[in-house]
């Protein structure tokens, strides 16, 4: 299932899809991306992507991590894929039992 909404965000696609003993969650925006540099360190807690503007982004720079951890608890994962100027996919993987933990969805 896709969902697509323009925002003042821009265009959000959501997708849901089933599959493998697991469900995933994708959420993709068309902003500007993050640098190569900084996705390593996109699920740190307190990190923000944009330090250059400190009040460009409202929040803590936790979300991101707490999500990552409340996947890693529930034997999931969260993954990003991401291109400067292009946009950015989070992807959340849960499995549907508690068979065991699931693959890093942008491992690779």
């Amino acid at each position: 299932m896709t969902s697509s909404t323009p925002s003042s965000c821009g265009i959000i696609t959501v997708r849901v899809s089933r599959g493998d003993g697991h469900a995933a969650l994708s959420v993709e925006d068309d902003r500007p991306g993050v640098a190569p540099d900084l996705v390593h360190r996109l699920f740190e807690p307190f990190f923000r992507g944009d330090q250059a503007h400190p009040r460009a982004q409202d929040g803590f720079g936790l979300g991101l991590s707490i999500a990552q951890l409340l996947a890693r608890e529930h034997g999931g994962a969260i993954g990003v894929e991401t291109a400067l100027g292009k946009g950015s996919c989070f992807t959340l993987v849960l499995p549907l039992s508690a068979e065991g933990p699931v693959e890093d969805p942008t491992a690779g």
